[in-house]
């Protein structure tokens, strides 16, 4: 099997917002960039918020993982008026293995959730913060590609 050398990213967002995450990750791949994991979409649409079963949900983290570790970038959709979990935890792993982070948040960046916030990826140009899902996509594009040459 031919290895994908395209820039890839994981796409993040809350399963209540299937649309939205589907909207980008077409408009990722429009941009000739690889969606790791995007098929997270539609395994909620057809089993729900609880993708897998109870026993199963402690392995999700692991895979999480190793997506991201595959991505050049995360991009985080957050939350419009619904909450999350998930979203939290990828960012955490994100910064844990230092992919760079693009944050999608209509919020001025000085008003978005701490738990958001990482001073240290800031200051190192590892994190960006966008106000609109149109500018993170395009951020992401960029990223990503930037990091896939490195």
């Amino acid at each position: 099997m031919p290895i994908d050398l395209r820039p890839a990213v994981y796409l993040s967002a809350p399963s209540a917002e299937i649309e939205r995450a589907r909207e980008v990750r077409e408009t990722l791949t429009r941009h000739g960039v690889r969606v790791v994991g995007g098929d997270w979409i539609e395994e909620v649409e057809a089993l729900g918020s609880e993708a897998t079963g109870a026993a199963d949900r402690d392995l999700v983290p692991c895979i999480w993982r190793q997506w991201i570790r595959q991505a050049h970038a995360l991009l985080v959709l957050a939350p419009l008026g619904t909450t999350t979990s998930g979203v939290y935890r990828e960012l955490e792993q994100a910064l844990s293995l230092d992919v760079p982070v693009i944050v999608s948040c209509c919020a001025p960046y000085e008003r978005v959730p701490l738990a958001l916030l990482d001073r240290e990826a800031r200051v190192q140009g590892r994190w960006h913060h966008e106000l609109d899902d149109q500018s993170a996509v395009a951020m992401a594009v960029r990223v990503a590609r930037r990091e896939s040459r490195s």
